[in-house]
């Protein structure tokens, strides 16, 4: 081994995984990260799995991963080790055979092979076990210390796609090590017993007698602690495998990657106990799998600009990447999701403009082996050049180039907070949800709160307004946005309500979706909603609710929120209609076809609150309310929130905004047909020089009225990135 350390460049990173034992087979290595580098990309990830690695208790076999590090410093990549526990060692079970994992039915979880990794055990014995944790620790901590010291050592990662129930049938983990966890995070949270029975609305006499609840539909607030106990084992044991890697390696950074935004992967939260928030704060920085063409739920282009939104707002100060990138076609057994070198190249630098510091292809070459073979490759599959590679390259060109340019560059600060409560996701799932299969895990009504987030998201988005999405437990923060979204907001605590009261008092404005704070402490459901005193921040209450198909909703002026409305711009809501029951200083606006208010306006304090009586987001989202976005205009502008980039064009070109010291990115995405546009710019200043990053020729600009003015072809589905630097003063 090549064993001296050195500092590592400023680079972009950007590259690809490459080995996952057994393949590629040793025979192509040294070809195969001749061609990566080749291609540009400066950074290959490889696994390291426990059941691979340590083939006997205590004995470990380094030689692939050696040579791997060696041959990666001779051609000049650097090194991300992805560490796997879920695929743990065979002699695991032999040695601990009472540590299985055990599913809501009460049975043993017999681990076997997983469908895509052979070399070990899924989902293995219980981490809850100090018997498993210890090996598991050792196995980190040594494979640290041994590669501490190679040169091109980058970034560990940690944890990946945060895969711990892999595998397995129902929920888990319900074994004893588990139960008594569960048991005393119960204790930390009440203090005693006689607390935890007046928040259940038990009569439990011993703790021994309380267990976790197994199906989804009984009782509430028993499973609403039980998943947040989940939520809470899954980020204690993200910090137990970095700091097990910072044992062995105290100098390098740790990062973990999740398979998708717990935000637009429903189950993320409910199932997996998944929060990006809480998992960012556990590494150094943070990272996700983004396939687009494959395994997100209803994918659009909103679709994935809000899970890389989401993902951003998690990381908050922490470096993001994209940590697995489709690389070639997806396979699924013989199914396979294409996806395009130009569908590759919009994803990428849709990344960019989000704040992403590092993408990872997930693969180079095609798997081998499993339901995953012939699929993900960037190359052909004998590693020869494709269309896509050449595209990597391209693009490769340009983040090196521009490598400072793009590390020191950041988002520029939202005006508008969609608020994320994962405590909704879990409720929404035991009122809809149901145990996964391979059907999912529940009615169609079990993502009612995610699509509402996505609804609301991409209204502003088509109008090229960014959101933060702010989590429930960072609401104190809310004072620094212009405008705060309540989507299906249906289960509001006090204290929430408190914060959301203040944020109006104080000059903020909310829009809430209806059934705002429906349930509340304990899980009980409100005698008034909107719930926790909030009725009289929006000046109105619910009235008759009605569950129904078809929901018009008639402005009675067009002024104000309907300024510039049209005959195309109609209003519908979707599922609930609910009317409502406005206080004095409620102001009526709009009506449901019956004339029952559907939409109250009111002014509180300094601030402004909007109700909607129905399911406003979700309409969007469906389609069935083209007016929605005008609405969502009208309210930025009266909020002074207006895009920093207007469009001379009705054309959609999702814009973009990154600041450096002295310069600004601007990226622009051109979804659509090939246009010609006029960028009108807001920017300080008064001196600017414009190239474009993919040619590096200067852009002719004007200015008027304290604005820049770009005209600019941008191709179909293409995208531009314009580098705007302040001119020095003479």
């Amino acid at each position: 081994m090549l064993m001296k350390n050195t500092t590592s460049e400023n680079i972009f990173v950007f590259g690809t995984q490459y080995y996952r034992a057994p393949t590629p087979l040793s025979v192509d290595w040294k070809s195969d990260l001749r061609r990566i580098k080749e291609s540009g990309l400066n950074t290959i990830k490889i696994w390291c799995i426990w059941g691979w690695m340590e083939p006997e208790p205590g004995k470990y076999r380094f030689d692939e991963t050696d040579r791997l590090f060696d041959l990666a410093e001779e051609i000049g990549l650097k090194v991300v080790p992805n560490t796997i526990l879920e695929a743990q060692p065979f002699w695991i079970t032999r040695l601990y055979p009472d540590c299985n994992m055990v599913n809501h039915k009460g049975e043993k979880i017999v681990s076997g092979l997983r469908n895509e990794c052979f070399v070990g055990l899924s989902p293995g014995q219980c981490l809850d076990y100090d018997e498993i944790n210890v090996q598991a620790e050792r196995f980190l901590t040594v494979l640290a210390s041994r590669y501490k010291s190679s040169n091109n050592l980058l970034v560990w990662d940690a944890w990946n796609e945060i895969k711990w129930a892999v595998d397995g049938e129902g929920l888990f983990c319900y074994c004893p090590a588990t139960i008594k966890k569960f048991r005393n995070w119960l204790g930390e949270k009440y203090g005693n017993l006689d607390n935890l029975n007046k928040a259940w609305m038990r009569i439990y006499s011993d703790w021994e007698d309380v267990f976790p609840p197994k199906y989804p539909r009984t009782g509430y607030v028993d499973m609403l602690d039980w998943r947040r106990f989940i939520t809470h084992k899954v980020t204690k044991m993200a910090e137990f495998r970095v700091n097990a890697l910072k044992k062995g390696d105290p100098e390098h950074p740790v990062m973990i990657h999740t398979g998708g935004s717990s935000i637009g992967y429903p189950s993320q939260i409910p199932i997996y106990g998944v929060d990006d928030w809480k998992l960012s704060v556990t590494a150094d920085l943070y990272g996700t799998s983004f396939y687009p063409n494959a395994f997100m739920p209803e994918p659009t282009l909103s679709k994935c600009a809000l899970c890389l939104d989401a993902t951003r707002s998690a990381s908050k100060n922490r470096r993001f990447w994209i940590s697995e990138l489709q690389g070639g076609p997806a396979s699924n057994g013989f199914v396979k999701e294409d996806i395009t070198p130009e569908e590759q190249r919009m994803h990428i630098f849709s990344a960019l403009s989000k704040g992403a510091k590092g993408i990872l292809f997930w693969q180079w070459r095609n798997e081998r082996l499993g339901i995953e073979a012939n699929g993900f490759g960037l190359t052909h599959s004998d590693g020869s050049v494709s269309k896509r590679t050449q595209m990597a390259k391209d693009i490769a060109n340009v983040l090196n180039k521009y490598s400072s340019v793009l590390n020191e560059a950041s988002i520029l600060p939202s005006e508008v907070a969609i608020l994320f409560d994962p405590d909704t996701y879990i409720l929404n799932w035991t009122i809809e949800g149901a145990v996964p299969d391979s059907q999912g895990f529940g009615s169609e009504l079990v993502d009612l709160v995610d699509r509402s987030i996505h609804g609301y998201y991409k209204a502003f988005w088509d109008n090229n307004i960014q959101c933060d999405l702010i989590h429930i437990d960072d609401l104190s923060e809310v004072k620094n946005y212009k405008i705060l979204v309540l989507p299906f907001l249906f289960f509001v605590e006090r204290q929430t309500a408190k914060i959301i009261e203040k944020y109006v008092r104080d000059g903020g404005t909310v829009i809430s979706d209806c059934y705002l704070g429906e349930f509340g402490e304990h899980c009980l459901s409100s005698v008034v909603t909107p719930g926790n005193g909030l009725d009289k921040v929006f000046q109105a209450r619910e009235m008759n609710v009605v569950q129904t198909e078809e929901i018009k909703i008639e402005p009675i002026r067009k002024d104000g929120l309907f300024r510039g409305f049209e005959e195309k711009d109609s209003l519908a809501g979707y599922l609930f209609e609910n009317s409502l029951h406005p206080f004095s200083e409620g102001k009526v606006i709009a009506n449901f076809k019956d004339k029952n208010p559907a939409i109250v306006e009111a002014r509180y304090g300094k601030g402004k609150s909007l109700l909607f009586g129905s399911l406003m987001g979700a309409a969007y989202l469906k389609g069935l309310s083209p007016g929605f976005k005008k609405i969502i205009k009208n309210l930025s502008e009266q909020a002074k929130i207006c895009s920093l980039v207007e469009i001379g064009s009705d054309h959609f070109v999702e814009t973009r905004i990154l600041k450096g010291k002295d310069y600004y990115l601007l990226f622009c995405l051109n979804y659509e047909e090939e246009i010609e546009i006029t960028l009108k710019i807001h920017l300080p200043g008064k001196t600017y020089r414009i190239r474009e990053l993919s040619g590096g020729t200067p852009i002719p600009c004007k200015l008027m009225n304290d604005c820049l003015l770009i005209k600019t072809n941008v191709p179909n589905n293409a995208a531009k990135v314009f580098l705007i630097s302040q001119r020095a003063k003479a």
